[in-house]
């Protein structure tokens, strides 16, 4: 049995699928392999298990990206209604809205001033378009209004390095990228999307917190 991942090695859905493989293996009686297919937000990986025969042997480690690409490119040649049968959720991350350690912006006031106060020159970065980091990244920017750019990069595993070396601003990575980098020092966290506070950063707000009025 082959899994499709459609992102990088060492991204969020890589590292949870090869943590399941082998209790999915031993359950099967069959043999895991994992394979990363990367390429346009997720799109190539997608196409590639829908012209797959339909056996069961072939299967998606998708994201939220799969379910909305048709939505911004209705050329595609695959439907995520139709072309695919949901087995089970594997995680549900909540994002990090991050900034680089060394950033001015102390909090959420901060950087929606400074973006307010300069339209267009304030970057963000995501793992491609598409995913949940451009849309958590579109989704504040229609909240205060802001004019900002979306950078898609290669992988969501590339957000951090987009962030210290400066080429982006702010971003919105899974968790499970974003934790390690901000106890590390390298990325400081503003907020969370989840709807309470998470264990891992019990001082960082939510969203929710900082926008319900």
């Amino acid at each position: 049995v082959r899994v499709i991942v459609p992102f990088a090695a060492g991204g969020g859905p890589d590292v949870m699928m090869r943590k399941i493989a082998p209790g999915l293996g031993e359950a099967l009686g069959q043999a895991i392999v994992v394979e990363n297919k990367v390429g346009a937000a997720g799109v190539l990986a997608a196409q590639y298990v829908a012209s797959q025969p339909a056996d069961g042997y072939t299967l998606l480690h998708g994201a939220i990206t799969q379910l909305v690409q048709k939505l911004l490119q209705p050329s595609l040649k695959f439907d995520p209604i139709n072309d695919f049968v949901p087995i089970t959720l594997t995680s549900a991350a909540p994002a990090v809205l991050t900034v680089a350690a060394d950033s001015p912006y102390k909090n959420l006031d901060q950087l929606v001033a400074a973006a307010k106060a300069a339209p267009g020159k304030m970057n963000y970065s995501s793992g491609g378009i598409g995913t949940g980091a451009h849309l958590a990244g579109a989704t504040l920017a229609a909240l205060y209004g802001l004019q900002v750019t979306h950078i898609p990069l290669k992988g969501s595993v590339e957000i951090p390095t987009s962030l210290i070396r400066g080429d982006t601003q702010f971003a919105f990575p899974t968790a499970g990228t974003a934790v390690p980098q901000v106890k590390g020092g390298k990325l400081r966290a503003l907020a969370v999307t989840s709807g309470k506070r998470m264990t891992a950063l019990p001082d960082v707000p939510t969203l929710f917190e900082l926008t319900k009025d």
